[in-house]
């Protein structure tokens, strides 16, 4: 039990950082809960899928064919079911933290397995999936979310959230000496670019309520006789 709830420590610190990027207008705390537990019920799922195909596919195909895809795939299912015509989506950048959230769920369920096969270091275990693994999903996530929330092509935002993904597990699970020097600079490029899609995503959206708002108090047309008149 105790090796359980640890395993959702990781995540929960992720989740409260990239929420507060959102603390002006905050998404209702059950929406966040019952989307993190949505991500971590699909985790199993993918599970399901990825240990179909490691026996007939191996390598690098195995990891950007099916892992990334998978786990990417799965993640936007879960925000065109449970997200996108929820009354709690209501701006931009919700589709960021939405996603995000969805992906730390996930990612939670990953810690915990790893915890419970193999927890005899779990504070080193924790801090090595904190600022690696658990990252990654928020950070290709939010990626989608992006896409997501400017209405942009969400095959292009998927196809660079696997890319990143497959990106980052051929490197941990293919080069294991060069794993640390290759995945930190990595983390820090998509850690950059995630930030900076919330400072887009977030300056569209104050733009567009600075002119809906302008539009809003301009002059009103002047009734006519007959319209005032009338019963």
């Amino acid at each position: 039990m105790f090796k359980f709830l640890l395993g959702f420590i990781p995540g929960l610190i992720w989740l409260a950082i990239f929420l507060y990027r959102d603390r002006k207008k905050p998404e209702p705390g059950w929406m966040i809960a019952k989307i993190f537990l949505f991500g971590m019920l699909i985790t199993p799922l993918a599970v399901i899928i990825e240990l179909a195909f490691v026996k007939i596919i191996s390598g690098p195909f195995y990891i950007f064919l099916i892992i990334a895809p998978t786990e990417e795939l799965l993640k936007y299912l879960v925000f065109k079911l449970k997200v996108s015509k929820a009354k709690a989506y209501d701006e931009p950048i919700d589709a960021m933290i939405y996603m995000i959230t969805i992906a730390l769920g996930f990612a939670t369920v990953e810690n915990i397995i790893l915890l419970l096969r193999d927890g005899s270091n779990p504070l080193s275990l924790l801090t090595l999936r904190f600022l690696s693994a658990t990252l990654l999903h928020a950070l290709t996530a939010g990626i989608i979310g992006y896409f997501i929330g400017a209405k942009k092509p969400i095959s292009s935002g998927l196809f660079w959230a696997i890319a990143f993904h497959g990106i980052y597990n051929y490197i941990a699970l293919l080069h294991d000496t060069l794993a640390l020097p290759l995945l930190a600079p990595l983390l820090i490029f998509m850690f950059i670019v995630v930030s900076r899609d919330f400072r887009k995503i977030k300056s569209a959206d104050e733009r567009t309520r600075t002119s809906k708002s302008i539009s809003s108090i301009g002059p009103k047309p002047i009734a006519s006789a007959n319209s005032a008149t009338s019963a």
